[in-house]
C-alpha cells in the first residue's frame, strides 16, 4: 500500500479483529492505516501514541461540524476543504473492525514525537482531501514527506 516509501516497513497486517496481544505489539510512532468501509482503495491514517491511543485527523462539513467524517466521506463529498479535527481514540475504535496495516519507521521515531503529538492536538487547519488529509497529517508527525513516491 505504501509502495516505494523506503523509510517505513510493514510490521502488522491484520484482518481487523485485533487481540489485546496484538495491541501490545504496537509501538509509539507506528503509522496505522485501515480500510474504509465501502470504498475501494481508500484508507484512513493515524499514528499510534502509546497507551492504546491513535491520533487521527478527520474532517466535517461546515454545515454539520458535529458530524465528524473519516477521510473517505470527505473525499467523496463535493467540498475540497472542510473543518478539520484532531483527536485521540482507542486502537479498536480506530480500526472499527476493518483491515489494518501497521508501518514502522526503519530509523526510529523522531526524538520530539511526543511533543509533536501534544502540539498536534491544537492543530486547527482546514481538512483538504488533496493537500491536508489524514495521511498528510500522520506523515508530518513522523517527519516523512507525503509525496507521490510514498503512495502505492
Amino acid at each position: 500500500m505504501l509502495g516505494k516509501c523506503e523509510k517505513l516497513t510493514l510490521v502488522m497486517d491484520s484482518s481487523g479483529d485485533l487481540t489485546d496481544s496484538d495491541i501490545t505489539k504496537l509501538q509509539t510512532g507506528d503509522l496505522c492505516l485501515r480500510k474504509v468501509v465501502g470504498r475501494e482503495k481508500v484508507y484512513h491514517a493515524g499514528v499510534y501514541c502509546g497507551r492504546n491511543e491513535v491520533i487521527e485527523y478527520t474532517g466535517s462539513t461546515p454545515t454539520n461540524p458535529s458530524a465528524m467524517q473519516s477521510s473517505s466521506s470527505v473525499a467523496f463529498s463535493n467540498q475540497s476543504s472542510v473543518n478539520g479535527r484532531v483527536s485521540k481514540i482507542s486502537v479498536k475504535i480506530f480500526i472499527s473492525g476493518q483491515k489494518l496495516w501497521v508501518y514502522r519507521l526503519k530509523a526510529g521515531i523522531p526524538k520530539n514525537l511526543l511533543d509533536k503529538i501534544m502540539k498536534a492536538m491544537d492543530y486547527n487547519e482546514p481538512y483538504n482531501v488533496q493537500c491536508n488529509n489524514c495521511f498528510h497529517f500522520a506523515m508530518r508527525l513522523l517527519e516523512i514527506s507525503p509525496g507521490p513516491e510514498a503512495i502505492g
